[in-house]
């Protein structure tokens, strides 16, 4: 096990970049002030997730068009028909298919933890045809608020706030009041302020868009997490106290995991994820957001290598298995060493020399800061070649300013 603390978090926080962000890593940086339209004001800013559809017409075709060949049944029609059961509405009179749809949580008001609380936000071209194309929405109260009585789905309230209907669970009366006031009178502290230009123009031009607001879920339920993990340790323990073979020690394995989430929680501004869908590929994008001054914060900032062009990508195999083209951070990658020896350590209780560690992780980072830079890979299968899959490799090196090609055998 380390000793040294500062090593220590540096070897947690690289475990979370992997843990967490498979998908692609993007870190947003910049004013906080930029949001760009008007649906974000109508987000309250202690948002704990919001999932948010550009042109839901659209969306659906295209998920069908994807799906053509996978499944002789697309999305668009039953996801329509439930929509409508939800609404009350059988055509879907007056509604704005072809706008912004949105989902958050919590409505204003509400405890942070009150997922209940949920409000929804449905584009309407022309909201008094909304509420009177369908007999299953009540006129309107004195507060503005009508009901929605559907025998398919559970009753919900609606109030009109500007081009929207904004939607809520029966029950909810008082939070969505105060939440359609607060936007009427122009007083909502919104969303808008909380997101960074980078965020803000992914959920405004791509198909899907959720965001989840880390330092929210970790005041709301970190405690609870807390609390799992804990009992996950008791029962590991508990198991290797009674195992008939040797286990790796649970406890270090257990406290390994609860700092890498808890520092993650603690250093974490947000979260969200693209999902863009095309006819013949559907891209999943996830992006997370550092709070600024935190040591997440500089792993993301990376180093000039992160920003060059691969000029690498000629070297990927039309028709490969896989291509994998990526830039390799200096500064991320060291961390990344750093972690696997270390966590390595700590799991088999077997840690080396410091001599030996400190020559290990010096090799390493020299190796990285050789190797840094632009990066293409592409996977085949070869059924005359033995064993049947290899990989071409290109790496950029600093030493020789130029590409270097690899071609090895793998096993499956």
């Amino acid at each position: 096990m380390m000793s040294n603390s500062r090593l220590w978090r540096t070897a947690i926080l690289a475990g979370l970049v992997v843990w967490s962000f498979v998908g692609g890593l993007v870190w947003a940086a910049g004013s906080a002030r930029q949001a760009g339209d008007k649906v974000f004001e109508m987000i309250p800013a202690n948002c704990l997730f919001c999932v948010r559809i550009n042109n839901l017409d659209q969306a659906l075709t295209q998920i069908d068009q994807f799906l053509t060949g996978i499944s002789p049944v697309g999305v668009s029609m039953p996801v329509r028909a439930k929509f409508a059961n939800v609404l009350g509405n059988p055509q879907l009179t007056g509604v704005n298919m072809a706008g912004s749809f949105v989902i958050f949580s919590p409505l204003l008001g509400s405890d942070p933890g009150a997922i209940g609380k949920v409000g929804i936000l449905v584009p309407v071209a022309d909201y008094k045809q909304f509420r009177q194309g369908s007999p299953n929405v009540s006129p309107a109260d004195e507060k503005g608020i009508s009901k929605i009585i559907s025998d398919k789905a559970p009753p919900l309230l609606v109030m009109q706030v500007r081009d929207y209907a904004l939607i809520s669970p029966v029950g909810n009366e008082n939070e969505l009041t105060a939440t359609g006031q607060a936007i009427l009178a122009g007083k909502l502290e919104s969303l808008a302020g909380s997101l960074d230009p980078d965020e803000a123009k992914q959920a405004m031009n791509e198909p899907v868009w959720v965001y989840g607001d880390i330092q929210l879920v970790n005041k709301t339920f970190g405690p609870v997490l807390v609390a799992k993990i804990k009992e996950m340790k008791k029962t590991m323990e508990e198991m290797k106290a009674t195992a008939k073979v040797p286990m790796f020690n649970p406890t270090a394995i257990m406290d390994t995991y609860a700092a890498m989430i808890e520092t993650f929680m603690k250093e974490a501004k947000s979260l969200s994820l693209v999902v863009r869908p095309k006819p013949n590929v559907v891209s999943v994008t996830t992006t997370v957001s550092a709070l600024p001054g935190t040591e997440m914060a500089g792993m993301f900032a990376g180093g000039g290598s992160s920003a060059e062009k691969n000029r690498l990508l000629g070297y990927l195999r039309d028709g490969a298995m896989m291509n994998i083209a990526l830039n390799m951070s200096t500064p991320l990658w060291n961390k990344l060493s750093v972690m696997n020896l270390d966590l390595l350590d700590s799991f088999t209780g077997k840690a080396p020399s410091p001599e030996d560690a400190a020559k290990m992780k010096t090799l390493t980072a020299d190796m990285i800061d050789c190797l840094g830079g632009p990066v293409a890979c592409s996977l085949s299968v070869d059924a005359k070649n033995k064993p049947h899959l290899w990989c071409d490799t290109s790496m950029r090196s600093k030493m020789r300013k130029n590409s270097i090609g690899l071609r090895t055998n793998g096993r499956k």
